[in-house]
């Protein structure tokens, strides 16, 4: 049995979310399976940001703090308008941004069993559409 444990959108990505890592220890102590992570959260932020990254990147090079801290206020105004619009198009019953690319990810894990880590309220819009496609499109699950 392949088990894949994701992360559903939508929050800042700035550390790896122990819910993940500790979900997967406790089932590897339980069940003799393979179990896998997917941190879609990480995967839409490197897609749906990927300019701001670039420039933290390159920043980060130039070693100037002042250059960096400002970037990241810019980068954090405009994750907060994203989040927004994501929540008011989930409130509308709209398709939620990036949603087919998402489930695209997860198909390709070839998961027997999904387990979702919903640490922020803010994940919650993802993860019921990410949970309704499966049901639609991977029934077996």
């Amino acid at each position: 049995m392949n088990i894949l444990i994701i992360n559903p959108p939508v929050h800042v990505p700035t550390t790896y979310s122990y819910a993940l890592a500790a979900m997967k220890s406790e089932l590897l102590t339980m069940v003799d399976e393979k179990v896998s992570i997917l941190d879609l959260n990480a995967w839409f932020h490197a897609n749906e940001f990927k300019e701001y990254y670039s420039k933290l990147e390159q920043i980060k090079k130039l070693k100037d703090q002042t250059k960096y801290f400002e970037l990241l206020k810019e980068f954090y105004k405009v994750t907060k308008q994203t989040y927004s619009i994501i929540s008011k198009t989930a409130m509308l019953n709209k398709e939620l941004p990036k949603i087919d690319l998402l489930l695209t990810q997860i198909v390709k894990h070839k998961p027997d069993t999904i387990a979702i880590s919903v640490t922020y309220n803010s994940q919650i819009f993802y993860a019921k559409q990410i949970i309704s496609l499966i049901q639609k499109k991977m029934p077996h699950i």
